[in-house]
């Protein structure tokens, strides 16, 4: 139990020190069904079990998470085999070579300009514009049931091992409170094991999440609670509880080949659009609907003087 409890403890510290500061501005199968937002049109209340990852990792918080979303029949004239281009900070990477860590940071790049300039490239490659994330959390849970914020079953909604997402910071800070609270409560960490333990397959309760967006608020709320209700796990849900660090964004083994193929994508782009329209257009302001949930990246990420689109 007390490995269980030091590796929780390890996640969550390392989390607590990402969510303390700024982010510094591997592609995977966009997974689509196996992904639960838990903002936007993810609000609602998810029951189930937490599960530790192979690596004993409860949780992962990725910093400064871009994605942008191209038509299909963009990505197939360049060969692509995801429509959706998922990177982060190069510093979230394991192991990358200086090629492959300045490939990413590029990209990094091209997105922050595209979405500064997305008067220009609107409709040129995709419907809306790159989203920028400060921190990402992410979770494995094993969901039995979803309700709306009334509690009522969601009934297209399909039950198993999820990875949930929250582009919040406040989820993961519920999280860290109530781990508080239950700590106080029961004068130990020994509750972590029966909470997220894989070799325990046999939970004796579940717990629900609920996100909300309040009327008039400008930010998430999360809740977290316990619920008695059992909850058992298979080999197949430990199966799909691999490793975060290959979730939303595979960290570990980056498809070189794939991220070329999206920066002569948007070089291509940028080229045919640039003369009389990108340079005599103003950077686009994308008005957020929760600008607590999603600001403008830091403009001093990635400083460097080099044209990004410089072919």
């Amino acid at each position: 139990m007390s490995s269980v409890i030091d590796s929780f403890n390890r996640a969550r510290a390392m989390a607590q020190a990402k969510m303390m500061q700024p982010a510094t501005t591997s592609t995977k199968k966009f997974a689509g069904r196996n992904e639960v937002q838990l903002c936007g049109r993810g609000v609602g209340m998810y029951f189930g079990a937490f599960i530790l990852d192979t690596e004993g990792v409860p949780l992962r918080v990725i910093d400064g998470y871009r994605s942008l979303r191209v038509n299909r029949e963009v990505a197939e004239k360049y060969g692509i085999d995801n429509f959706e281009l998922r990177v982060c900070d190069p510093s979230n990477y394991k192991d990358l070579t200086p090629e492959q860590s300045k490939l990413i940071g590029t990209l990094n790049k091209m997105l922050e300009e595209i979405g500064k300039n997305w008067d220009a490239w609107q409709g040129k490659i995709a419907k809306y514009p790159p989203r920028w994330n400060r921190h990402l959390t992410i979770q494995y849970m094993k969901i039995v049931r979803k309700s709306d914020l009334q509690g009522i079953d969601v009934q297209d909604f399909e039950p198993g091992v999820k990875v949930i997402m929250s582009r919040s910071d406040a989820y993961f800070k519920a999280f860290d409170e109530f781990i508080t609270a239950q700590n106080t409560i029961n004068g130990s960490m020994d509750f972590i094991s029966n909470m997220v333990a894989r070799d325990v397959r046999h939970r004796p309760c579940m717990y629900l999440v609920k996100s909300s967006l309040p009327a008039g608020a400008k930010s998430y709320s999360f809740a977290f609670q316990e619920v008695a209700r059992p909850v058992d796990l298979t080999d197949e849900d430990l199966r799909l509880a691999n490793d975060l660090n290959k979730e939303v964004v595979d960290i570990t083994n980056v498809n070189t080949e794939e991220l070329i193929k999206w920066n002569h994508l948007f070089k291509d782009t940028y080229a045919s659009i640039k003369e009389g329209v990108y340079e005599n257009s103003e950077p686009a302001i994308v008005e957020e609907k929760v600008k607590a949930v999603e600001a403008e990246p830091p403009k001093e990420e990635f400083s460097s003087e080099d044209d990004p689109f410089k072919v």
